[in-house]
């Protein structure tokens, strides 16, 4: 009786590579000859490819059909098939890693024969790999880095562990000696910059794992440049040491040593140290700076100055510029002359309570904004300090006088305007002008903002002004400037207001009528100075003695100019009958006043016996 190729055999010991069992039987058409043994994969081979091979031999008979069980973690039967003189198959793709035992069986008509089992471990799952040092990114220094790693592998067990930097292998290690490896990594045998390292783990069934450890390779050095005190300072009492360090990477810390001292360290910037000399005696001492970066690249600065602590003279100082009880204005030159028994360190300049700045070197000056500041008075302190913190003071004081200055430009003091005008002043400012306002009226007392926002053009700022509606006479005008500090500039000029419109002909005092040969008149009235932008002349009305002669039509003059001429013919009488007397009688002698109303646009207005009215002498 047969027995079953699906059953699982157990307590099989011997590991039959490449088995072949050979048999024969007897059958009623001869004797067959049956062999059968698996080639692939061998016996106790560690694997993670599913492909099986058998060969299989015959004699007396065709061999029909072909199988391979597998016993393991799972179990089944494949079907085989011929290819190229073996018998071939693949085991389940959902096959789980672990030990399989496999045997293969062969059918010649009714005789079967089966191969000896093989024991193989099937794996397809790859080594792990836990990284134990180091645990994050680092900065590599001169010093060598361990690295540390722990790999694992469930089923075949490992063929070899490699570290490479990028794809250069570093080193490579045999599998089997244990879970832990470490490997010595110099930082000269690495590229400068940014560089991987991969750990790379096979196990013996042909399944890699890889575990990166980023690092950094850096060979620079930090920068290091003192910034305080001074090479060759002199200094007392408690000193602050300051420096500027750079690195391409970045600045660890920096290191202070008086001598071979070590006095503190800084780890980030500013990089400062408050060093009390006190403990040190008088005369030269070197300083040091040391500035370290991640990788352990130094750099190093060093400078010499005195230590004087026993000086108790403190500095004479007295004020140069400007003197005391002068009016400034901009930028103004402050400057003292101070002398010490050992050196002075530095002035402080002060304006009120507010430091200006200071001067650590003679000329002792700063140069003072006087702009930021209020007008009005000022005190200036001057502060010497010597190197031992002996200080002596010096104080004056000074008016600001920043005001802005206004001057007109247009019109000139007592200039006669009429009709429009454009006004015009100058500014001068220290400070930004925050507004610029033009006012008039007949006294200082009395004065009305003109409307509108002057237009600036440099310095200059301009604004058009309508008289037509101001009354003839005698006014004030005043600009005012004011800057963003609140400070005032103003300019005053009289000027004088007159009519737009004036009657030109006949003249004031001018005899007419037919007594005089001057029975016809030609009263002619023009405008004085020029209208504002907009504004026509709709019509211009003549009167005699206050009552309506007539209206006057517009004519060219001989130098291009609009006149309006009203033709008076004065042997006819002029009388509005509303009136108990005419205004002009012809046949009575006297005075007769001359007047025109002008209709212009928005408005009109009248001349009148003391605005460009005319008095005439009648004689009938």
């Amino acid at each position: 009786m047969k027995r079953p190729l699906t059953a699982i055999l157990a307590g099989v010991a011997l590991l039959l590579g490449g088995c072949n069992l050979s048999g024969e039987s007897s059958t009623g058409q001869g004797t067959v000859n049956l062999s059968v043994g698996i080639s692939k994969p061998t016996a106790g081979a560690h694997t993670n490819q599913r492909d099986v091979e058998v060969r299989i031999a015959a004699t007396g008979g065709r061999v029909e059909s072909a199988k391979l069980a597998y016993a393991g973690p799972s179990s089944g039967e494949i079907p085989l098939t011929p290819s190229g003189g073996v018998w071939r198959g693949t085991l389940p793709e959902s096959l789980s890693s672990g030990t399989y035992t496999l045997k293969a069986e062969a059918r010649v008509g009714s005789f079967i024969k089966e191969s000896g089992p093989i024991v193989f471990v099937f794996d397809k799952d790859k080594p792990q790999i836990t990284i134990l040092a180091p645990t994050s990114p680092v900065t590599l220094s001169s010093a060598s880095l361990e690295v540390r790693v722990r790999v694992q592998d469930a089923h075949s067990g490992l063929k070899s562990v490699k570290l490479f930097a990028e794809n250069t292998l570093l080193e490579e290690k045999p599998g089997g000696s244990g879970e832990e490896y470490a490997f010595k990594v110099n930082r000269d045998t690495l590229p400068k910059g940014a560089v991987a390292l991969r750990v790379v783990a096979e196990d013996l069934a042909g399944n890699t794992q890889e575990a990166t450890v980023p690092v950094e390779v850096d060979r620079t050095p930090p920068t290091v440049v003192w910034k305080a005190p001074a090479d060759g300072a002199v200094v007392s009492g408690t000193v602050t040491l300051e420096v500027e360090a750079t690195d391409n990477v970045g600045v660890a810390k920096v290191e202070f040593f008086a001598g071979s001292t070590k006095l503190g360290e800084a780890t980030s910037a500013p990089f400062t140290f408050n060093w009390n000399t006190t403990v040190y005696p008088d005369g030269p001492v070197t300083l040091k700076a040391r500035a370290v970066d991640a990788a352990g690249n130094a750099a190093e600065a060093t400078l010499t100055v005195t230590v004087a602590n026993q000086d108790k003279t403190p500095p004479t100082v007295v004020w140069k510029a400007p003197a005391d009880g002068a009016v400034v204005s901009g930028t103004v030159t402050l400057e003292v002359e101070a002398t010490d028994n050992v050196g002075v360190a530095k002035v402080e300049f002060f304006a009120g309570s507010t430091k200006l700045g200071e001067a650590t070197s003679a000329p002792f000056t700063f140069n003072w904004n006087t702009t930021v500041y209020p007008d009005g008075p000022v005190t200036l302190k001057a502060r010497a300090v010597d190197a031992a913190g002996n200080a002596a003071e010096a104080t004056l004081t000074v008016t600001v006088a920043n005001a802005p200055k206004v001057s007109w430009v247009s019109p000139m003091p007592n200039q006669k305007l009429a009709g429009f005008v454009d006004l015009q002043a100058e500014v001068r400012a220290l400070r930004a002008v925050s507004r610029v306002d033009f006012y008039f009226g007949p006294d200082e007392n009395s004065l009305a903002k003109i409307p509108g926002s002057p237009s600036p053009s440099g310095n200059m700022y301009s604004l058009g002004w309508n008289l037509l509606h101001v009354s003839p006479g005698t006014y004030i005008l005043k600009v005012e400037v004011e800057d963003v500090a609140g400070s005032l500039g103003t300019a005053v000029i009289p000027v004088e207001v007159a009519s737009a419109f004036v009657i030109t002909t006949p003249a004031e005092g001018d005899a007419v009528g037919p007594g005089v040969g001057h029975e016809i008149v030609a009263v002619t009235v023009g405008v004085n100075g020029t209208l504002p932008p907009g504004v026509t002349i709709s019509q211009v009305e003549v009167y005699i003695n206050g009552q309506p002669a007539g209206t006057a039509t517009q004519q060219t003059a001989t130098d291009g100019s609009q006149v309006y001429v009203y033709t008076w013919d004065t042997s006819q009488p002029v009388w509005d009958t509303s009136q108990p007397v005419p205004g002009h009688d012809p046949t009575k002698s006297g005075d007769r006043v001359i007047t025109a109303r002008v209709y212009y646009t928005g408005g009109d207005t009248f001349t009148d016996t003391f605005t460009n009215g005319v008095r005439v002498s009648y004689q009938p």
